[in-house]
């Protein structure tokens, strides 16, 4: 979609609407463009919401846990012209008044670069946020992400090759996929009831190949003499490298875990293992094209599974 002269509530319309892709080929899915500024606004597989325009100088850009403003980067449009080198403003949102704070400052970076016809401008702009971002709060987990956290390192944990695994582990808990290598996809559903039921949504499980996207199933039962996130971690980090720990403490500085105390038993979630091939997971049909997104309660106790996968172990 072309925009021209950018209103921040045109920006927050394009994000809140758009609907979420995670391509093999393109890791950012454009959801505005102005052919004339060369001007990119979009969301990356991480859900990271993305502003990028031609960068004008060489500069030293920063990265937080949910801001990044990185230069010399590439853009690579759909109809496959790449647009470099740029400069990316990345921030991961975590409620709806941040979306309006990040829309506010997005269009303004579009609308400097209209008003000076070029980019310098836009570009120092965005390097004087460093300061604000600084102080933004990470994360706080909801026992929901708690569950769900404690579900995707225990997978980590019994890896064969955890530094594999954690390379291939999610930048945010927004991303559409829990894990991806190369072309394969695991996504990781962890419930602290033993009936198995987990919620699945169309956008993730209809834009991937099938054959390529694995679930695995986790039974997590909170225990109050369990092993809570944090001990998890410990436990983790003190069976990897040097490069792998850096790697998985670098990806969890974006929660605050300090008050996460829910405890779960690991051996009996590690033992509960289920891989089950996207291919056996039934989907739910609709040819409305007014429905944007579908959400569904599946029962993977009833699904056909096994307790290793060659693909992820």
């Amino acid at each position: 979609m072309h925009i021209d002269k950018w209103t921040a509530f045109q920006v927050y319309a394009l994000i809140v609407n758009s609907e979420r892709a995670n391509s093999d080929k393109h890791e950012l899915k454009i959801i505005a463009f102005d052919d004339k500024t060369k001007s990119v606004l979009g969301i990356d597989t991480d859900n990271f919401i993305v502003f990028s325009a031609p960068q004008y100088s060489e500069f030293e850009g920063f990265k937080f846990p949910r801001a990044n403003l990185e230069c010399n980067k590439t853009i690579e449009l759909t109809n496959g012209v790449k647009i470099e080198p740029v400069f990316s403003f990345k921030f991961l949102s975590n409620s709806d008044e941040e979306i309006n704070t990040i829309s506010t400052i997005f269009a303004g970076l579009q609308n400097q670069i209209l008003e000076s016809g070029n980019t310098q401008s836009a570009q120092n702009s965005a390097i004087g946020f460093e300061s604000y971002f600084h102080g933004l709060g990470r994360i706080k987990p909801s026992r929901q992400l708690q569950v769900g956290l404690f579900g995707e390192l225990a997978f980590i944990l019994n890896s064969e090759n955890k530094g594999r695994a954690i390379t291939a582990w999610h930048e945010s808990p927004y991303s559409t996929y829990d894990f991806g290598f190369q072309s394969d996809r695991l996504e990781v559903k962890t419930t602290t009831s033993p009936t198995r039921l987990h919620w699945l949504r169309s956008s993730q499980t209809l834009e991937l190949d099938r054959q390529k996207l694995t679930y695995l199933s986790i039974y997590a039962p909170e225990v109050e003499s369990g092993v809570s996130v944090n001990d998890l971690i410990q436990k983790l980090s003190s069976s990897l490298q040097a490069s792998e720990k850096m790697m998985l403490l670098t990806k969890l500085d974006l929660y605050d875990l300090e008050n996460a105390d829910m405890r779960f038993d690991l051996e009996s979630a590690i033992s509960s293992f289920k891989f089950i091939d996207g291919m056996d997971v039934p989907l739910v049909d609709s040819s409305e094209p007014s429905i944007r997104n579908i959400s569904w309660q599946c029962d993977f106790g009833l699904l056909r599974g096994q307790d290793r996968n060659s693909s992820w172990n």
